[in-house]
């Protein structure tokens, strides 16, 4: 063991001695390390060799060719000392062969140690080129080639102490060339052969690097994937071609509910239920659209995904093919990620947004308020005043009658911005409904409507009062763009799948409808506000058109977009979902506002308005009976029915604060008389009551403010029915 250790310390000591310490800076440099170690050796010989000579002939008395020797050599040493310090090997070389050259040259001029021959001359080729390379090494070869004929053939030269023959003259110079092209060669094959070494080397060392992390990658290939399906923060599910899955990381099983044990081999849609965030329902497997089309499907809207245990969640999902090495489709992957947290903040941020048009809501509406209650007020002081007079009240009456319409209509557009408004829809074609409402709402103006209208157009189930509305805001929004006249352009046609932008839109067919003015356009600053409700940049404006209209298109499961430029003017686009229903040929039955007769129990909380449907009744010809909430209704129902008096009708307010309202009652006067009949009145209209009254046992639905023509109409028909069982009936 000491031996061993012992040789090994003698290796290195040789090692570092001979790379002068530097072993460990220039390995990985082949041809440098090459060129450093030949520096060295040369510097240890050269010690060696300059040192004993000059020790030697300095004894032997060879004057001053000894002290030559010694200092040649003492430089040597002292270079190869500066070299392991300074690390620098080339400045090393330069000085070996800078004194290798004044050297040679200078045992030229004395004719050799004890006249032996300049044979050593011919080594200096070998010596440059090996320690400077190939370029440096032939300036130097060049430089000394020089200066060495010019001590052997300058005339009666003062630098040569020896005389050399005319046959050595002559040859030294063809001799020495010899020895540098040889040098050459040599020297140019080692290169090129090192530098075809070292980039072997460099693309063998990859080959086996790229080898060993191929195998590595192999190895832990399944492992890593297995990782990463459990590290990554979205839902992953891989299914093969036929649809079935077979890899579900842990993100997928905590939404979905289900287990990769349980869900393997299941069909995705078993797993995975998606369905629109708008009507609920299911959407298209988007794993079998994959599979189908051999193409990737990009993230798409919000869904909600439905899980195992009945839990909703909100996802973005996107779903892309699996194939082989050779093409061929395999499979699907579908990735999902849980957007909850999203959607909520975003709809923080969204009633943030509205808490800021706050203000400008409460003063539109004080402002247009204030403006209708003056017509009210002073029309009902100018009637007193004519009544006391005896003068003719109708023209005051009329503008009281004016300004309450006025109100009811400010009330609608409140109730549709708002969460109310549920459209009272029936399937229509809604061109002659835009042909109207464009001749109304442009008529006496310089703006002139240009349609064009598809004749095949689908039908649609809307609210016609409501789409109405969208129509007249939006064509009174170009009028007021475009003061000074011009063209709107109203394009209504059928939207295909192919028409599709990639916008957000209603899923299956729809109709698209533009609104195209001629105006300067709306600011880039003002485009995203331009539906909030009271903004608004033009003078006398209430800024509800807009918010209004966004809100019904909404109700009505469609979107509306708005593009403007300074140019071209601004286009408003609505998309709404068509229906397969058929269009109903009915043409509306105009009968006289009066009615046959007919006992009615008038239930509203409010006493003037129980006073005023009374006395509406008591004018078309029924008998009425009032009752303020729903348990005192049914007191009286009930004791009617008793009597054997039973009431021909019940009309009752959907809203009742503090009392039992319209949906209570009419459950248990069903309950009571399932002969009954009913009508349900409100002024709000966001319950499910007013959109769909016969579901819930009522014959119709009245909107307040009510009118005489209205409340008439829907008892007449009502009284008319049969009296069928409801479907809340026992």
């Amino acid at each position: 063991m000491k031996a061993n250790s012992g040789r090994k310390l003698a290796a290195a000591i040789f090692w570092d001695v001979v790379t002068a310490g530097t072993h460990d800076k220039f390995r990985d440099q082949r041809e440098v390390y090459f060129r450093l170690l030949v520096t060295s050796s040369l510097c240890i010989v050269g010690i060696a060799f300059l040192g004993g000579f000059g020790v030697l002939d300095t004894l032997l008395g060879r004057q001053p060719l000894g002290y030559v020797f010694s200092i040649a050599g003492l430089i040597v040493a002292v270079n190869y000392l500066h070299m392991r310090r300074s690390e620098n090997f080339r400045l090393a070389a330069h000085v070996n062969v800078g004194l290798v050259l004044v050297s040679f040259l200078y045992l030229l001029t004395c004719g050799g140690n004890d006249n032996t021959g300049p044979l050593w001359l011919y080594s200096f080729p070998l010596v440059a080129q090996s320690l400077l390379g190939l370029r440096r090494g032939t300036i130097a070869i060049v430089l000394f080639l020089f200066l060495a004929s010019v001590i052997l053939f300058w005339p009666g030269g003062p630098f040569l102490t020896t005389e050399y023959s005319t046959a050595f003259k002559s040859r030294f110079i063809p001799t020495i060339l010899v020895v540098v092209v040889i040098s050459t060669v040599f020297e140019y094959i080692m290169s090129n052969t090192q530098r075809i070494l070292i980039v072997r080397n460099e693309r063998l060392s990859r080959t086996i690097d790229e080898v060993t992390e191929a195998q590595e990658a192999l190895t832990t290939e399944k492992e890593r994937e297995a990782q990463t399906l459990r590290a990554i923060g979205d839902g992953v599910v891989s299914t093969d071609i036929s649809g079935r899955i077979t890899i579900m990381n842990r993100v997928a099983e905590a939404l979905t509910g289900w287990s990769e044990e349980e869900a393997r081999g299941e069909d995705f849609g078993t797993v995975v239920q998606l369905r629109c965030t708008e009507t609920h329902d299911p959407q298209k497997d988007p794993v079998a659209q994959v599979i189908q089309g051999g193409r990737r499907l990009p993230e798409v809207g919000r869904s909600v995904m439905l899980s195992r245990n009945g839990t909703e969640r909100f996802v973005a999902s996107s779903a892309s093919p699996i194939r082989d090495r050779m093409g061929s489709l395999v499979g699907a992957i579908m990735v999902f990620r849980d957007v909850t947290g999203q959607a909520r903040l975003e709809e923080e941020l969204l009633n943030a947004r509205k808490l800021e048009a706050i203000g400008l809501l409460a003063g539109g509406i004080a402002h247009d308020f204030n403006n209708i209650l003056c017509g009210v007020l002073g029309g009902a002081q100018l009637a007193r005043l004519a009544a006391e007079s005896g003068e003719d009240l109708t023209k005051h009456l009329a503008g009281i009658e004016s300004a309450t319409h006025r109100a009811a209509a400010l009330t609608s557009q409140l109730l549709t911005f708002s969460k109310g408004g549920t459209p009272v829809k029936r399937v229509t074609n809604i061109a002659h409904l835009i042909r109207e409402t464009a001749d109304f709402a442009l008529s006496g103006s310089n703006v002139v409507a240009d349609l064009v209208i598809d004749d095949d157009l689908r039908p649609v189930e809307v609210d016609e009062g409501q789409i109405g509305q969208v129509m007249s805001n939006l064509l009174i929004n170009a009028k007021q763009a475009m003061p000074d006249g011009g063209v709107v352009s109203i394009r209504v046609c059928n939207q295909t799948e192919d028409d599709r932008d990639g916008s957000e839109q209603p899923r299956g067919e729809c109709i698209r409808i533009d609104v195209i003015d001629q105006g300067a356009g709306i600011p880039e600053d003002v485009l995203p506000r331009v539906f909030d409700p009271y903004f608004t940049t033009k003078k006398g404006g209430s800024g509800l058109g807009l918010a209004t209209t966004w809100s019904i298109v909404k109700k009505h499961l469609g979107t509306i977009h708005v593009q403007s430029n300074s140019r071209l003017g601004t286009r408003f686009r609505i998309l709404l979902p068509a229906s397969p229903k058929a269009v109903s040929s009915e043409e509306p039955i105009h009968e006289e506002l009066t009615v046959d007769g007919g006992r009615i129990l008038v239930v509203d909380d409010e006493p003037a308005i129980r006073e005023i449907v009374a006395e509406m009744l008591s004018l078309a010809g029924c008998q009425t009976v009032t009752a303020g909430e729903g348990r005192e209704a049914l007191r009286l129902y009930g004791e009617a029915l008793d009597a054997n008096e039973r009431f021909d009708l019940v009309i009752t307010d959907l809203t009742i604060p503090g009392g039992m309202g319209g949906r209570e009652t009419i459950e248990r006067l069903l309950s009571m008389d399932p002969l009954a009949k009913a009508l349900v009145m409100s002024g709000y209209s966001d319950d499910p009551v007013a959109a769909n009254f016969d579901a819930f046992g009522f014959r119709g639905f009245i909107p307040k403010p009510i009118t005489f023509e209205s409340l008439v109409r829907a008892v007449r028909a009502a009284l008319a029915a049969p009296r069928a069982i409801s479907p809340l009936s026992p």
